[in-house]
């Protein structure tokens, strides 16, 4: 008799967690019907599918999902041992126990020489079922606890390989002589990942930038000291002779409290720090042609916050030191309308319009209650794609020009 459990196609351990499916090929069909009877009695987690030659039950395999198969030794046409040879070319862990009747130390020997996992003869009474379910339940668990690890190991290559940079592990010397390092090492430096590890290019001496090493080893230290993680932005210099800007983050291994390794993560920052620079010096230039200029300029964003201005501003409207450095504009605007201006609505409903209409510009002339005349001008700020990034106020004492 043949019991087949409907197909599966994973070909990996039963994602059950006790379930334990065995394929039993055996010859006589008596007897594989009985071993399926008392194997599933003494384990309710044993599920036993039979077949009675191996050539069928290399079929099973390429169907079913297997968790340990067992097998008599003499059989017409492909015995035990031919049969284990051949799961063993396709699959190389997968639990194999040779349980038959005909046994000696030759066939004992060849099965462990191709890979058997146990070898077990049978005996008359059902006691040599509680022993072979006992073998099957230990070798799977094994069998299991293998193919987790190699999963688990080939998620964590995965994801170094996708890591845009390099995880190490390395002492906690000046030369950070490494004792790992990923794959994303030759992207990030230049060099094969052998020639760091073996000390052919020292991390510390030949690739940190003079001029950075000890800044990267003080920041380290006092991290350690005080058992933190680190963080620190640096130079190295790559096989190509170029400056590389790097971000690093990592940790102290520590045992009985002394440090016996770091561990981390090295990435490319240098299109970062390059965009940084590019706005640092857009800033500055924005900053000095806006105090070089004689009219009187407030910035702010979508959001109504202040963004910038300049002194000429301050000086214009003769601003309190605490409205100056407002985060909004409403305050400051809601002071002037109550203490510089003439006409204090017309003020705060061009103001009002052109929030509530960001494409629009303006400009119109302003008096204040002292008789000078400011010349108001308001646009919005677009980006190049077409998104409001905030608005322009630029203010100009027109006051003799407007008397004339």
């Amino acid at each position: 008799m043949t019991s087949h459990s409907p197909p599966v196609t994973r070909k990996h351990p039963s994602s059950a967690k006790s379930t334990i499916r065995i394929l039993h090929v055996d010859d006589d069909p008596e007897f594989v019907d009985m071993a399926e009877a008392l194997l599933e009695r003494e384990d309710g987690d044993l599920v036993a599918i039979t077949e009675t030659s191996a050539s069928d039950g290399l079929e099973i395999l390429a169907e079913e999902n297997i968790d340990c198969i067992v097998s008599d030794y003499q059989m017409p046409g492909m015995d035990g041992l031919e049969f284990l040879k051949a799961v063993r070319g396709q699959y190389p862990d997968l639990p194999f126990v040779l349980f038959t009747g005909k046994g000696s130390e030759e066939i004992a020997s060849e099965a462990i020489s191709a890979g058997v996992d146990d070898y077990l003869q049978k005996k008359a009474g059902a006691d040599q079922f509680t022993i072979l379910a006992n073998r099957i339940q230990n070798l799977t668990e094994g069998y299991r606890t293998k193919q987790r690890l190699q999963e688990s190991q080939r998620r964590f290559q995965t994801l170094l390989s996708n890591l845009p940079g390099m995880v190490y592990r390395c002492r906690n010397e000046r030369g950070w002589p490494m004792e790992l390092v990923s794959d994303g090492c030759e992207e990030l430096t230049g060099y094969d990942a052998s020639a760091i590890v073996d000390g052919d290019i020292s991390f510390g001496e030949d690739l940190i930038h003079p001029d950075d090493r000890e800044r990267v080893w003080t920041a380290v230290q006092n991290a350690l000291r005080d058992h933190e993680p680190f963080r620190v932005e640096y130079r190295i210099l790559a096989a190509d002779g170029n400056g590389t800007w790097v971000w690093e983050q990592g940790r102290g291994v520590f045992a009985n409290d002394e440090v016996v390794a770091l561990e981390g993560f090295i990435t490319d920052i240098t299109d970062r720090k390059e965009n940084e620079r590019q706005l640092e010096y857009q800033s500055s230039l924005l900053k000095a042609q806006m105090e070089a200029t004689i009219d009187g300029l407030l910035v702010v964003d979508e959001d109504r916050n202040v963004a910038s201005y300049n002194e000429r501003f301050v000086e214009m409207w003769d601003l309190p030191d605490e409205l100056a450095t407002e985060g909004k504009d409403e305050a400051m605007l809601e002071w002037v309308a109550d203490h510089k201006l003439e006409h204090r609505d017309e003020f705060s409903e061009v103001v009002e319009y052109l929030y509530e209409n960001p494409e629009e510009t303006s400009r119109d002339e302003i008096h204040l209650s002292d008789g000078r005349v400011f010349d108001r001008y308001s646009a919005p700020v677009i980006g190049d794609d077409g998104t409001y990034y905030g608005r322009l106020w630029m203010f100009r004492d027109v006051t003799e020009s407007s008397s004339q």
